[in-house]
């Protein structure tokens, strides 16, 4: 097995250890949320935690196996595209019930701060990357460690001000 394989090998132990903390603060965010809307998107980051763990499980076992790096891991999507439709109809539909409860906000921030924590290791580790298998796999997990970053930041901006959030810019073709 070459260094770099053992560089990566070391990388997806520690990522697959991150997701595997992720999907269990999120299922404890979804039994504990005070809210339609944070249960809709805890349980979203949970159930991509799951499938960020299956693709990284997939390349580990290639990588231990000898098979080297394959495009294997893309077979495990995540089920949304455009957290901010998602996010929009259920706050629309439910602003003026929304309770907010300090359980509620820490969580948002504790989740805020682990996705960025796994944005900058996949970025570390996309700088150091050579082969290109895994070059597209760490970026693809930036991209959707960037979305759960938006989506938790998004909430935390409604709940602490929902009238400023309904005012804020919208993407265009959207209202």
């Amino acid at each position: 097995m070459s260094d770099e394989e053992n560089r990566s090998l070391q990388m997806l132990g520690k990522a697959l250890e991150m997701e595997k903390y992720g999907y269990g603060f999120y299922d404890q965010a979804v039994r504990k949320s005070q809210n339609a809307l944070g249960a809709k998107i805890f349980t979203m980051l949970r159930d991509d935690e799951v499938i960020h763990a299956k693709r990284i499980k997939a390349i580990y076992t290639a990588l231990k196996q000898d098979e080297g790096w394959s495009a294997e891991w893309k077979g495990f999507t995540v089920d949304h595209t455009d957290l901010s439709e998602m996010y929009d109809a259920v706050t629309r539909n439910q602003a003026e019930h929304m309770e907010v409860n300090s359980s509620d906000l820490e969580a948002l921030e504790v989740g805020i701060e682990l996705e960025t924590r796994a944005i900058r290791f996949y970025e570390k580790h996309l700088a150091e990357a050579e082969n290109p298998f895994e070059r597209e796999f760490l970026a693809a997990m930036i991209e959707e460690e960037q979305r759960h970053l938006k989506a938790l930041q998004d909430m935390l901006s409604f709940l602490n001000n929902p009238a400023d959030w309904f005012r804020r810019p919208r993407p265009e073709g959207r209202e």
